[in-house]
């Protein structure tokens, strides 16, 4: 067994060597400790070790947030729709307006405003292809439809071209009713017989039928077209910007 002999020499820190082993002792005689030569080696590699950790921490924490900055669509979570929000949606009364429109009136328009009361949103269907003898294409139909909707200011109707049933459209766009307007007896045999129709096809889907006002009683789109053909004043049947479609589209067809 070694034996250490440790002598102080007033202040000094000078080592002093174990005459038995030879092992170089320094030692700290006012007791802050001291190292040898193994321990200094250790410390020193597990600092560089704890420091390399550190950089490369620091060093993906200004990456990832590098591409937050680049990408904060991919950084942000996904809202979920909550229960309360989803159910509001599906409490939303949409309802469905169909017609040729060959041209849209001043008594389509007032069905439309007097529905759009009744329900969250008034989809109005511009049928594509019936089988009549049409004086506007669908596209322009649809867009006499959609500026008259605009002038109006009906914030919560639009309007869109369709095809097929009526009742696959309704169902498409969410819609749970049918909206037709009667002008008179002979309307409510037609459109009764097509209300059970479509109740056959479709039972969830309701059909809402609106009386037509009295001054647009005599209103039709096939009697307003006659009229313009014989020169006749549209003013108070149709909107001024679908007077003026059916004028040029009139005189394109005489040239």
């Amino acid at each position: 067994m070694c034996h250490s002999h440790v002598t102080q020499r007033g202040q000094s820190r000078q080592p002093l060597v174990d005459t038995t082993c030879g092992a170089v002792v320094r030692v700290d005689i006012h007791g802050q400790g001291g190292y040898n030569a193994s321990e200094r080696r250790s410390t020193a590699r597990r600092r560089a070790a704890v420091g390399a950790e550190l950089a490369e921490s620091e060093n993906m924490a200004v990456q990832q947030d590098a591409q937050r900055r680049a990408n904060p669509a991919d950084a942000a979570p996904a809202e979920t729709p909550s229960p309360a929000g989803a159910a509001a949606d599906q409490r939303r009364l949409i309802a469905v307006y169909p017609g040729t429109f060959d041209p849209v009136h001043n008594g389509h328009i007032d069905i439309a405003r007097r529905a759009a009361h009744l329900v969250d949103e008034l989809v109005v269907a511009v049928y594509a292809t019936p089988s009549k003898n049409l004086l506007f294409t669908t596209e322009e139909r649809v867009a006499l439809w959609r500026e008259a909707v605009q002038i109006s200011g009906l914030i919560n109707v639009r309007v869109e071209p369709f095809t097929g049933l009526t009742v696959d459209v309704a169902r498409r766009v969410g819609a749970k009713a049918i909206v037709r307007g009667l002008r008179a007896v002979t309307d409510f045999e037609l459109e009764f017989q097509q209300a059970l129709m479509n109740r056959n096809l479709a039972p969830e889907i309701e059909t809402l039928m609106i009386v037509t006002a009295l001054n647009h009683l005599f209103v039709s789109a096939t009697l307003l077209k006659e009229v313009a053909r014989l020169d006749g004043d549209l003013d108070g049947i149709v909107a001024p910007h679908v007077a003026r479609a059916i004028h040029e589209k009139l005189g394109q067809r005489h040239e």
